[in-house]
């Protein structure tokens, strides 16, 4: 006990935070650091809280592991920097071995035995979830209830190990299987390959040494070819020159016919120019004759019109002398209809003073007649009075009818509702079972979902492996020569400052249907390499030559653009479909090299039209077909069957864009099915949610039919009170009706005296009428007057108006004539100026005339000279056509002297190659330098084809055997005992899983059972203990769910006496304080704790209740230790012991303990 503040419940806190609470605001803070003494004016603050609580345990009815002890001390500490530690009997210890210790028993952190100070209607509040830990701590069940949910954890493990594990097995008997047999392939592959190396090698030596023969005398050959090459050339460079002088002055001369043709063009359009002025001049002398003409047919009808004006003038002069008469007319009889109203005016104002007089009068019989309806008017005020009496008595009346068919409708609409509640139940019921079905049908689309999203994975895979499949031969430039190969693998050595670029095929594209013409055309250029500058690639090119690696060839980023001088006038209708270039697109800066490669080049339909066009014209373009034929502009013709090789480079570009396209739609498709997935996931979530809800609906459904059932109770009784005041309004009804009669009986008398003065009010009425009505024909007299007045008015207005309009008229008319006779004036000058321009004209024809004669002359003079030309221009083209037949015989000789160079050359070429791929071949087979063992072959005899067939049969055997693993014996030893011992281990988790799931059908079997003979016996002292508290009323608890024991809430039904069934939400506060405490004493009554510590639970109850409430703690003193919190003084007098909590210093408690017995 103590005052407010002094610390009492402090006591509470630390005893529920020495037993494991870990929420700070269950303990009145905000976080766990609060619970430490934070200092006061006179202390400091501490850096550590601490708690220890002792238990007596002298009866040993401590778990097995405290028995032996008679005391338990229970310790735990906090420091400000958020280290804990917890300590039995100052031995250090977990949280865990501090919860397991009070499991079961009663008391803990949210057992029932400590009630906070406020706290005691939550039990009635709590959900019915919650509510049910109450009854499993009383069950003894919470232990089960940790070790089931510490068994459930280790089962979920132990399935995931042993799922792991089953994957790790498979997985080790398929290595397992594919080892075995590559174990004893390697065996056999052993023996075949030592056969092969011997054989291999001789038959290396022989082709080596074979090789390097030929190529020193394709090495002569090729000499003598150089020789004859040059003097050639010198000749064919002659030729050339003396060719490309003829040119020069063939320009030089086509260039001056040319000056000419169009110095003759000008003169001839001068001439034309000329002429034409001429025959435009005339065409206007003949305008200007018709324009005269025209003017003179308008002067006369201008003069017709002026004379018309002037009649028209005369006719209005003559109209408005006739208006002026016929307005002096009008206004004389207006003076003197205005004269005759001013005495009408006067007459109808003696008549209307005449009225007023007889008004007077009527107003003093008005008066006495509502003297006599006053009083009449106040008996019907008391009339009304009484009437209003029945009319409020009626209303009651008809406000009791509406009440009553208000109840009886809700007396309706209850019994309504309350089938409507047991249908519900009913279709809830029907709900619950189609919501399952449609999981399950829900779970199957979601298998199905996840089936399509791992074929779409399986099917990205395939498509990625492809993809890097060929991207990596794209990196490692498979498919292309060695030297272009070890240049582009190397470039960033050889060129540091990235100089080389790339090879053509990395900067060209086109679409498939082009690829073979594009390869056709470029073939071996598909393989050269776009560098930066003729240097960077002769630095590329001694690489190669240093380092023995191959050839390559180079192309300049700028590099010297085609003449471009001969035109290709043929169109697709003539069989050439268009530029090649047109057809393919050159990446980045390159349209240089993209000229350099495709600027001559034309496609056309089919080998036959290139051939025409070859034939029929001399031009200097390369012709390729869409299957792939070339004509060059020598005539060569080139085609065939489509080999791979160069052509295979476009296409696995082609293949590589293609194949990352479909990446990109085949991840757009994975993401879009894999969200689909989740989506049929949420669903299948959110119809189970719904299935709880439903099931919670159902319940609540039940709880609503028992309150419906008292609501009905409740209607009958209002509607029998509500018909016995309904039959007392009714008497009270018929006396007022008694008096109103009366009333009536007085008003009759005083409607007799009205009559009389009504009789004398009508003569006066009479007489004031005649004289009104008099008034009323002066008056109607006066506005016939009026309207005369009136209307002879507006015809003098009319006439004055009229004579305005006839005055415009007339200026309007003189104003047209005056324009009449400026148009005639104009028209005069008009002729005048147009027969000044005639003149004008016919001189100007007589000049272009004489110039027209000086340039017929010029022209005749220009033509001469320009057939001259024509001549001389004839010379030279037959000049340079004869030296270009004997310059194209020599360059056919060149070229077939090239042509034969090229095939020695490439044979030297391929020579070589076949030497670096015998060298290379018996380098990366057997790791042995040919050049050095093959003279240890060359005594040897060898019969090349039979020994030839014998390595490729040995080849074949290994290729047979496929790739082997050398290692594979020992891996299969290793494998196996891996396989055995992981096989031991599965058996153990397997093991352990059945005893796991025996553990918790035994946990689940023990609860059930438990919880239910618990919970009925709460029940039944729930039952008996309620009424003893409130001396009367009932109570009881039921299951949310009774068909699923282990999960279902506790539901509370209260009904203090007095009051019908409802929910226990509505009682007040005092009622579900004891509501509360009827159900925890319940409880101690059949499982009492330890100790069980009330926070002042007394302070909603009243003085009766308080000594019920008393009388049901000292029953259970002898079953438990009680710990009271409270600040009433009865409750203190029923207490064996008194701790006062004081404060001597200002926040620091302090305890004094009285003994009471």
């Amino acid at each position: 006990v103590g005052p407010n503040g002094c610390g009492k419940s402090n006591i509470v806190d630390a005893i529920r935070w020495v037993m494991g609470e870990m929420s700070a605001k269950h303990l009145r803070g905000k976080s766990m650091e609060d619970v430490i003494f934070s200092g006061s004016q006179a202390r400091p603050a501490t850096n550590f809280a601490e708690v220890t609580m002792i238990l007596a345990n002298e009866d040993g009815l401590a778990p097995a592991a405290f028995a032996e002890y008679s005391e338990i001390a229970v310790t735990r500490r906090l420091f400000r920097s958020g280290e804990s530690e917890y300590a039995l009997n100052k031995t250090p210890c977990r949280l865990r071995d501090i919860y397991d210790l009070f499991l079961g028993s009663g008391v803990g952190t949210k057992a029932y035995s400590i009630i906070e100070q406020g706290k005691i209607g939550q039990i009635i509040t709590a959900k019915p979830e919650d509510r049910r830990t109450i009854i499993e701590e009383a069950a003894g069940i919470s232990k089960f209830k940790s070790r089931k949910e510490a068994a459930l954890r280790k089962l979920e493990a132990t399935q995931g190990n042993l799922l792991r594990l089953t994957d790790i097995l498979n997985e080790l008997k398929r290595q397992i299987a594919s080892i075995d047999r590559q174990a004893r392939k390697a065996e056999r592959y052993r023996e075949v390959e030592m056969q092969l190396r011997e054989l291999d090698l001789h038959l290396s030596s022989y082709d080596f040494l074979q090789a390097s023969q030929k190529q020193g005398e394709l090495e002569n050959e090729v000499g003598e070819i150089q020789d004859k090459e040059t003097s050639l050339t010198v000749s064919v460079s002659r030729n050339e020159a003396q060719v490309e002088a003829d040119r020069l002055d063939l320009v030089e001369q086509e260039r001056r016919h040319m000056s000419l043709q169009e110095l003759l063009y000008e003169k001839n359009n001068s001439l034309q120019l000329h002429q034409a002025g001429i025959d435009y001049k005339n065409r206007e002398i003949e305008s200007l004759a018709k324009q005269n003409e025209a003017a003179v047919q308008e002067i006369e009808t201008i003069k017709a019109r002026v004379s018309s004006l002037d009649a028209l003038v005369r006719e209005s002069n003559e109209r408005q002398v006739g208006i002026d008469l016929e307005l002096a007319a009008a206004e004389e009889n207006f003076h003197r209809l205005e004269a005759e109203l001013q005495g009408l005016l006067a007459e109808e104002k003696d008549e209307g003073q005449k009225v007023e007089r007889l008004g007077q009068s009527m107003l003093e019989l008005l008066h006495r007649i509502s003297e006599q309806n006053s009083r009449k008017e106040a008996l019907a005020r008391r009339k009304i009075d009484v009437a209003g009496r029945i009319g409020k008595d009626q209303a009651e009346i008809d406000e009791l009818d509406r009440l009553l068919k208000t109840q009886q409708g809700r007396l309706g609409q209850v019994q309504a509702s309350l089938g409507e509640v047991k249908q519900f139940k009913l279709d809830l019921v029907q709900q619950t079972d189609n919501i399952a079905g449609s999981i399950l049908e829900q779970r199957e689309e979601q298998k199905v979902g996840e089936a399509k999203l791992e074929e779409l994975k399986d099917k990205l895979g395939l498509v990625r492996s492809r993809l890097t499949s060929l991207e990596e031969l794209e990196r490692n430039f498979e498919g292309y020569k060695d030297g272009v190969r070890n240049v582009m693998l190397k470039r960033h050595q050889i060129a540091p400052e990235a100089a080389i670029y790339g090879t053509v095929a990395d900067i060209v594209e086109t679409e498939s249907a082009y690829e073979t013409a594009v390869g056709a055309v470029l073939g071996e250029k598909l393989q050269y390499v776009v560098v930066q500058s003729q240097s960077a690639g002769v630095e590329a090119l001694q690489y190669l030559k240093t380092e023995s690696m191959g050839r390559l060839s180079c192309i300049p980023l700028q590099v010297r653009e085609h003449s471009g001088e001969e035109d290709f006038p043929y169109t697709e209708e003539q069989g050439v479909i268009g530029p090649l270039r047109r057809f393919v697109r050159v990446k980045g800066d390159y349209d240089k090299v993209g000229d350099y490669l495709f600027g001559d080049v034309y496609l056309v339909n089919n080998l036959n039209r290139a051939l025409e066009l070859w034939n029929n014209n001399g031009h200097r373009k390369t012709l390729v077909t869409l299957d792939g034929e070339v004509v060059d502009p020598s005539g060569v013709v080139s085609g065939g069957s489509r080999e791979s090789g160069d052509q295979a480079i476009l296409e696995k570009k082609r293949e590589i864009k293609e194949l990352r396209q479909q990446v990109f739609e085949a991840e757009g498709q994975v993401r879009e099915q894999a969200s689909q997935v989740e989506r049929m996931t949420a669903r299948l979530q959110m119809l189970e949610q719904s299935l709880e809800t439903v099931k919670r609906d159902s319940h609540s459904e039940e709880l609503k039919i028992v309150h419906q059932e008292q609501d009905l109770n409740h209607l009958q009784n209002e509607i029998r009170r509500l018909s016995e005041r309904r039959d007392k309004l009714s008497f009270e009804i018929a006396a007022a009706m008694q008096e109103e009669s009366e009333q009536v009986a007085e008003l009759q008398r005083l409607e007799a005296v009205a009559v009389e003065l009504e009789s004398a009010k009508t003569g006066l009425q009479g007489e004031t009428e005649s004289a009104k009505q008099k008034l009323a024909e002066l008056r109607q007299t006066l506005e016939e007057r009026r309207a005369q007045v009136f209307e002879q008015k507006s015809l003098w207005t009319v006439v004055a108006e009229k004579k305005a309009n006839l005055e415009r008229e007339l200026q309007r008319l003189m104003e047209d004539r005056t324009q009449s006779q400026g148009m005639l004036d104009e028209k005069h000058l008009s002729i005048t100026s147009a027969n000044a321009q005639t003149l004008q004209l016919k001189q100007e024809i007589e000049d272009s005339r004489g110039q027209l004669s000086r340039l017929v002359v010029e022209i005749q003079e220009k033509e001469a000279q320009a057939l001259q030309l024509r001549d001389a221009i004839q010379a030279l083209k037959d000049s340079v056509s004869n030296g270009e037949i004997e310059l194209r015989q020599h360059r056919t000789q060149l070229e077939s002297l090239r042509q034969s160079l090229h095939q020695k050359i490439l044979h030297l070429s391929e020579g070589r190659t076949r030497i670096q791929v015998l060298v290379q071949q018996v380098l990366e087979r057997y790791h042995s330098d040919l050049a050095s063992i093959a003279p240890q072959y060359a005594e040897r005899p060898i019969d090349r084809d039979r020994q030839a067939a014998e390595v490729l049969e040995l080849r074949e055997r290994l290729e047979k055997i496929g790739p082997v693993n050398i290692d594979a014996i020992s891996e299969y030893e290793e494998l196996k005992k891996r396989h055995e011992f992981l096989d031991t281990q599965y058996q153990d988790l397997s093991r352990s899983l059945e005893a796991l799931q025996q553990a918790l059908q035994k946990i689940n079997r023990t609860t059930k059972k438990r919880f239910q003979e618990t919970f009925d016996t709460v029940n039944k002292l729930f039952q008996e203990v309620f009424p003893k508290l409130f001396k009367g009323g009932r109570a009881e608890l039921l299951l949310t769910d009774p068909d699923n024991i282990l999960e279902s809430g506790v539901e509370i039904i209260a009904q203090p006496p007095g009051k019908k069934l409802q929910s226990v939400s509505l009682l007040s506060g005092g009622e579900k304080a004891l509501t509360a405490v009827s159900l925890v004493f319940a409880i101690f009554i059949i499982k009492p704790s330890p100790f069980c510590l009330l926070d002042e639970v007394d302070a909603p109850l009243d003085d009766a209740n308080i000594d019920r409430f008393n009388d049901m703690v000292r029953s259970l003193v002898d079953r438990s230790q009680f710990i009271l919190i409270t600040h009433n003084k009865r409750s203190m007098e029923m207490a064996d012991t008194l701790y006062g909590i004081t404060m001597e210093q200002p926040g620091v408690s302090k305890l004094v303990s009285v003994q009471l017995n």
